[in-house]
């Protein structure tokens, strides 16, 4: 991470279920952490629509209960009810770019 921040940064894409997760990645340069918040119903929906993916939605549940939602002193929310292209500029506009 910290190549890609002297390269002009980069956007990765995971779970972070758990604080610890995040700290982990705090440790290993800048970054800024913003969570996409959805409601079970709408994951669910989507999942089940994606073809080819890794994660099958008899994960959702277990996804869901190890998840630690991250503070506000964490991450900045997104309610990712939209569109992709829509959730991508909710998110630019929060992080001011």
């Amino acid at each position: 991470m910290r190549a890609w921040e002297a390269e002009g940064g980069a956007v990765v894409a995971c779970s972070a279920l758990r604080r610890r997760h995040r700290e982990l990645l705090s440790g290993a340069g800048p970054v800024r952490f913003v969570w996409l918040d959805a409601h079970e119903k709408t994951i669910r929906q989507r999942i089940v629509a994606r073809k080819g993916h890794y994660m099958p939605p008899a994960l959702l549940d277990s996804q869901l209960e190890t998840l630690e939602p991250p503070g506000p002193d964490e991450a900045t929310r997104v309610e990712a009810v939209g569109t992709p292209e829509e959730t991508a500029r909710a998110v630019l506009e929060v992080l001011g770019e």
